[in-house]
């Protein structure tokens, strides 16, 4: 099982397994398209239905903007919390390395503990560091 589309394209869509093919179902369009990717499906809309296309667009725009950004969210406060335990608490740089601290990174909800290493920590302090002199 795939994750699940988001993008409003696919109710208008009719997707045949045997074939692989979508059919829309917009009312005297006949067209049959190959596949079920959602860019050809949005691409036939903006040539042959462009009013729809333009809806659909908004509508997906306005669904992404209601999205949580949680992930984002956690990932740049660990990162905060991060650059402060080099900078404020003196603490080495290798200290983001240490499996036990990528264990606990690993607890932590929507939050990328691959991305938490030295040369990311050293990058976000450049650019607070930039950030603060501007």
């Amino acid at each position: 099982m795939g994750r699940k589309r988001k993008n409003l394209i696919y109710t208008y869509f009719d997707y045949n397994e045997n074939n692989k093919t979508s059919k829309c179902l917009i009312e005297n369009c006949e067209q049959v398209l190959r596949g079920n990717h959602g860019a050809n499906l949005m691409r036939h809309f903006y040539t042959q239905h462009r009013r729809l296309h333009d809806q659909i667009l908004q509508e997906n725009n306005k669904n992404k903007e209601n999205v949580s950004p949680h992930k984002h969210d956690n990932h740049i406060k660990v990162m905060k919390h991060c650059c402060q335990l080099v900078t404020i608490h003196g603490r080495p740089f290798s200290i983001l390395e240490d499996n036990a601290f990528k264990n606990l990174l690993s607890l932590i909800p929507n939050s990328s503990p691959l991305s938490v290493n030295i040369k990311n920590v050293k990058t976000m302090i450049q650019e607070h560091a930039y950030d603060i002199r501007k």
